[in-house]
Order: structure tokens, then sequence, then C-alpha cells
């Protein structure tokens, strides 16, 4: 059971505004981060964050809540899981190379998530699943826009979270 969640998804909050402010980023940011670290508690890493998947209250005080867990994996210690689990633009690198993985692939697709609301497109967005996997997996750079600014430890931020390394990956470089 859920609570009613009258603000629709991240995914149409997103593309009815194009981008979202830092300070709006940060707030959801913070309320993702405060989710994870209780479902971390509770042994459950999610699998399949993406905006779809993040619920909001009516305005004005919106909140974030993660839905769908039908992907999520209960974890226990050094628990690593190899199936193909998520969906391809948040998918970690690991996953996508069928490599042994853990709970570390939900930062990745939080990195996605947060670049998606300050930009308002993914930062490997491309037309085709084999193309998306190409410039994941090829060390391709991501192209920040100069449009909107953004803060240097914002950067900083979703550049640990996208960090293709699973072991170098830092939500708080």
């Amino acid at each position: 059971m859920l609570d009613y969640c009258g603000g629709g998804d991240l995914s149409h909050f997103i593309s009815s505004r194009k981008t979202l402010k830092e300070s709006l980023a940060r707030k959801f940011l913070r309320q993702l981060a405060l989710a994870m670290q209780f479902l971390r508690s509770k042994g459950i890493a999610p699998m399949d964050l993406k905006p779809q998947n993040l619920l909001l209250t009516e305005p004005p005080k919106t909140v974030l809540k993660i839905a769908d867990f039908g992907m999520a994996q209960l974890l226990k210690d050094n628990d690593h899981g190899a199936s193909f689990r998520g969906s391809p633009l948040y998918m970690a690198p690991e996953v996508m190379l069928g490599k042994t993985y853990d709970a570390k692939v939900d930062l990745w697709s939080i990195g996605v998530i947060l670049f998606e609301i300050l930009y308002g497109f993914a930062p490997y967005h491309s037309s085709t699943i084999e193309e998306l996997h190409l410039r994941v997996l090829n060390d391709t750079p991501i192209v920040i826009p100069s449009v909107p600014e953004t803060s240097s430890k914002c950067k900083e931020v979703f550049q640990g979270l996208l960090e293709r390394d699973p072991c170098q990956r830092d939500p708080c470089p």
C-alpha cells in the first residue's frame, strides 16, 4: 500500500517543466537519499530506479516516493546479483556487461536521474539500446550543458554517481 501521490511521476514532472532548479533537485535528491538509506537498513535494493518509478505527492509540500519494487532485491552481506535488471537508460555499466553487481547499481541510476532533473534529458540519451550501451561502455564523456548553470558541487555529485567503475562510485565526492 502506498500513499496517494497526486503529483504524478517524476518523469511527467520533468517533461512538463523541461528542467528544474538546482534547489529542487537538491530537495528531491535528499528525499531519495533518505528513502534509500531506509531501504538499505532493511536490506532492500530497488534495482530499477527511474523517474517513472518516483512518485510525487501534491504541492505545495511535494514529497518524492519510490514505487515499483518489482525488480527489488533483498541484500545479504556481500550479496552480488548477476541477472539482467533495470531499465536500459538508467542501467549501470556492470549490469549492461552481465557482470556481478551489488546495490551500487542504484547509485548509478540516481546519477542519471539527477542529471535528467537538472538538464531535462539523460546523460547518455540515444535512439537505440545498442547506441546507449556503446556510449556508456566506451567511456563516452558526459556533455554537460552550459544552460542551466549548475554549481560545481552538484556536478561533482552526479559525476561521482556516474562513475563507471562501481568501486569508485561515490555519492559524496
